[in-house]
C-alpha cells in the first residue's frame, strides 16, 4: 500500500486544527476477529459500543481503551440487528425465526419475540417504545417494555419503516401497487398510497422526510412521487431515471440524482425545480446534505463536488488521493468533510475546499475503513475497517485484522486501537 501524502492547511479564521503529517503504524490485532456490524457511541461519548457478526457485543471505555463488557447476544445466526435510540438495548433477528431483545448494560435477555417465518428485517421505533419484526409473510409490532405482541399484519412486504414520529409504519406491499400506512395506536391500516402512473409498479426506494410529513417513493416506472401523509395526496411527481436522493435537513427541499448524471433540487410544497446542479458526466452514487443544510456533496465515486445548497453554485471540486471512497461524513460542526476509503480517511475544509488532514494508517498491506462514526460532541471519531496481508474476499476470512481505531477528530491524533478479545 502506497503511503498517502498528508497535507497541512493553515486556516485560522475558522480556528480549525493544524495537524502534523505522519503515517501511524498500529499494533497487531488477533487474526480472524469477527467483523463489526454496528458501531456507536453512548449518549455522553464516554463509551463505544460495537456489535460483531458472530453475535458478540462489546462496550469500551473511550478514554482508557478498557473493555468493560463482553456479551454474547446470539441464539443461532444473527440475520439483522439494531439498537434502541438510547443505546440501552439491542434487538437481534436470528435464523431460528425469532427476534431477541437484550440489555446492553447487563447482557441479559429481556424478551424473546417468537416468529413462525423467516425474518427479513428488525426495526426499532424512533421513540424506542415499539419494535417491528418483518418476515416473509408477517409484520409484527411488539411492546419493548413488556415484550408483548401488539398487532400482526398478515401481508407480504418488500420493506417497512417507521415514520419519524413513531406513529405510523409505511408498508411496501409485495406484488401490489399499494403502499399502506399502518397506525401504531390502533393497529389499523389507515389508507393506501397508490402509484400515480402505473397499475403495478415495483418500488425501488422509499424514504421519509426528516419531519415525517412527506415520503418519497421511487418506482421502476421512473416515477418519483412525493406524498403528503396528512392529505394522502401526491405533492409532485418527478419523472427521472432515479439514481439516489436526499431530503434537506429542514424537509423543505428534495435532491434527486438521475442516472444521466444530472442532479436536481425540488421544492417540496410547490414541486418547483429550484436548481439543476451542473451535469456530473457520470452517475451520481451519493448525495449528502450537511446537517445544517447549507452544503451539498455529490459523488460519482471518482470526483466529489461541494455545492452551495441555497444558490446551487459549485464551490469546490475535491480531488481525493484515496482509491475507493466508502463513506462521506461531516465533522467539526459542519466545517469539514470526511471522505473514507482504502487505507485512509481525508478531512477537507468546507470553507476553502483544501485538504486539512489525512488519517493515514500503516496496518499490514491493506487497510480499508468501512465505517466512521462520531461521538455526540464530534470531538472523537471511531473508525472500523479490515486489514490483511492479502486482498480479502469476504467480510470474515482468516488472516484478517478487524481493528477499531479511536481518533481525536480535532487534532488528527490516533488515541487507541481496539481489538476483539
Amino acid at each position: 500500500m502506497k503511503r498517502k501524502l498528508c497535507y497541512i492547511v493553515m486556516f485560522c479564521s475558522l480556528m480549525l486544527p493544524q495537524w502534523h503529517t505522519s503515517s501511524q503504524a498500529l499494533p497487531s490485532c488477533p487474526n480472524d476477529s469477527a467483523s463489526v456490524q454496528e458501531l456507536y457511541f453512548s449518549s455522553d461519548g464516554q463509551k463505544l459500543n460495537m456489535f460483531r457478526i458472530d453475535g458478540t457485543f462489546e462496550t469500551w471505555d473511550v478514554r482508557t481503551a478498557r473493555l468493560e463488557h463482553l456479551y454474547t447476544f446470539a441464539s443461532g445466526q444473527v440475520l439483522d440487528e439494531t439498537h434502541s435510540p438510547d443505546g440501552q438495548t439491542i434487538l437481534t433477528g436470528n435464523a431460528d425465526k425469532s427476534a431477541y431483545l437484550w440489555d446492553t448494560q447487563t447482557g441479559k435477555l429481556l424478551h424473546t419475540l417468537p416468529g413462525d417465518d423467516n425474518l427479513v428485517q428488525v426495526v426499532y421505533a424512533p421513540d424506542g417504545k415499539t419494535v417491528l419484526t418483518h418476515s416473509i409473510r408477517w409484520l409484527n409490532l411488539w411492546d419493548t417494555q413488556t415484550g408483548k405482541l401488539m398487532y400482526s399484519l398478515n401481508v407480504g412486504a418488500d420493506a417497512a419503516t417507521y415514520s419519524p414520529d413513531s406513529k405510523t409504519v409505511v408498508v411496501d406491499v409485495s406484488n401490489s401497487r399499494d403502499i399502506e400506512l399502518w397506525d401504531i395506536e390502533t393497529g389499523q391500516i389507515l389508507n393506501a398510497l397508490k402509484s400515480p402512473t402505473s397499475p403495478s409498479p415495483i418500488r425501488l426506494y422509499m424514504v421519509y422526510s426528516p419531519d415525517g410529513k412527506t415520503v418519497l417513493i421511487n418506482s421502476n416506472d421512473d416515477s418519483n412521487a412525493v406524498w403528503d401523509l396528512r392529505t394522502e395526496r401526491v405533492v409532485f411527481n418527478a419523472k427521472v431515471d432515479f439514481a439516489t436522493a436526499a431530503y434537506a435537513p429542514d424537509s423543505k427541499s428534495l435532491l434527486i440524482a438521475s442516472r444521466d448524471g444530472s442532479v436536481k433540487v425540488w421544492d417540496i410544497q410547490s414541486g418547483q425545480l429550484l436548481h439543476t446542479l451542473t451535469d456530473q458526466g457520470q452517475i451520481v452514487e451519493r448525495v449528502v446534505y450537511s446537517p445544517n443544510g447549507k452544503i451539498i456533496v455529490t459523488s460519482t465515486g471518482v470526483d466529489f463536488k461541494v455545492w452551495d445548497a441555497q444558490s446551487g453554485q459549485l464551490l469546490y471540486l475535491l480531488v481525493s488521493h484515496i482509491d475507493t471512497i466508502n463513506s462521506i461524513d461531516y465533522a467539526l460542526d459542519d466545517k469539514a468533510i470526511l471522505l473514507s476509503g482504502n487505507g485512509a480517511t481525508e478531512m477537507w475544509s468546507v470553507a476553502t475546499g483544501k485538504l486539512l488532514h489525512t488519517f493515514h494508517i500503516n496496518f499490514g498491506d491493506n487497510f480499508k475503513p468501512l465505517r466512521v462514526t462520531f461521538s455526540p460532541d464530534k470531538t472523537t471519531m471511531a473508525m472500523w475497517g479490515w486489514a490483511s496481508n492479502s486482498v480479502p474476499i469476504s467480510l470474515h476470512t482468516p488472516n484478517r485484522y478487524n481493528p477499531v481505531l479511536i481518533w481525536n477528530a480535532r487534532l488528527g491524533v490516533l488515541l487507541h486501537t481496539l481489538c476483539s478479545s
